[in-house]
């Protein structure tokens, strides 16, 4: 089964807010993405990143080390695949994206700081190995139970 976004909700908001507002619906209290990119000088690579927020352009926010960046010899204008399963949910959802870039922006939110991060980020919010990312999202599959359903953004009319 699959379906494109159109819920009343939906209709009643312009064409990119729509998207965002059904992919934050989805991504619920998800903390975690797996990043998988295709193509490039390293071939196909993968790595943890932590999801900060979705904007109203739909442009994913996520948290990454210049470690992994380099490992994975991102290319920016390759097509990429984001893998996240909310926990309150279980849905698994693939969201679809291309060209991935460092943010431009600091990393700001040093009052929402998790401990856990510290064994990446000895330095908290300062740490030189933190980049910011921001990826805008195409599409998404979302997977909850037997049922799948292809999200896209609705057409501007």
């Amino acid at each position: 089964m699959s379906s494109a976004v159109g819920t009343e909700i939906d209709r009643n908001l312009p064409a990119a807010a729509s998207f965002a507002y059904r992919l934050r619906e989805l991504l619920g209290d998800a903390s975690t993405a797996i990043l998988t990119i295709a193509g490039g000088p390293a071939g196909m690579g993968s790595c943890p990143l932590l999801i900060q927020s979705l904007d109203e352009s739909a442009t994913l926010w996520l948290l990454s080390s210049r470690r992994a960046m380099a490992t994975m010899k991102i290319i920016t204008e390759h097509p990429l695949a984001l893998v996240i399963i909310p926990a309150r949910t279980g849905r698994h959802l693939v969201l679809h994206g291309r060209g991935l870039r460092p943010a431009e922006i600091p990393y700001t939110s040093a009052t929402h700081w998790p401990d856990g991060l510290r064994a990446w980020f000895p330095r908290g919010p300062e740490d030189s190995n933190l980049r910011l990312l921001e990826i805008p999202i195409t599409g998404a599959d979302c997977w909850d139970g037997l049922v799948h359903r292809r999200i896209e953004p609705v057409p501007a009319t």
